[in-house]
Formats: structure tokens, C-alpha cells, sequence
């Protein structure tokens, strides 16, 4: 029987200031963005932060507005 691999998490400095540099993905806003990290995209603990591949470029607005949703960040993209 063999184990299941980890997830590798990607850390790229370059790739979050691209995605910094994006409209925002919810309401189009113009940059700069924040760069949001998809937590519900890879299983795991809700401590662990996904990696850099796993980002999307929001406003300060809609980032804000996904952190306060009650229905977590999966309520909140419906």
C-alpha cells in the first residue's frame, strides 16, 4: 500500500504581483488588487495557507466583504 503525496504548496513572489496587478475578479475594479488565497481549493487544515498558485485577484472592497461573509468562502462565490 502506498501513502498518498502531500500537496506541494507553491510559494512565487512573481505570480502574487501579477495577480496584484489584475482587475478584480468579482466587480472588475481596476488594479492594484489584493491577491486572495483560495482556501477552499486544496483540502487541509483551515490554518494552512493553499500556495501562490492558488490566488485570485480581488479589490480591497470584495476581499473584504468575502472575509466577513457568514456563509464562508464558499457562500460567498455563489
Amino acid at each position: 500500500m502506498s501513502a498518498v503525496p502531500k500537496p506541494v504548496s507553491i510559494d512565487d513572489p512573481k505570480h502574487l504581483a501579477y495577480v496584484r496587478s489584475l482587475r478584480c475578479l468579482r466587480c472588475y475594479a481596476p488594479p492594484p488588487s489584493i491577491a486572495h488565497h483560495l482556501r477552499m481549493s486544496r483540502k487541509g487544515g483551515t490554518s494552512k495557507k493553499p500556495g501562490d498558485d492558488y490566488c485570485v485577484s480581488l479589490c480591497v472592497k470584495c476581499h473584504d466583504n468575502l472575509h466577513k461573509h457568514k456563509g464562508g468562502e464558499v457562500g460567498w462565490w455563489i
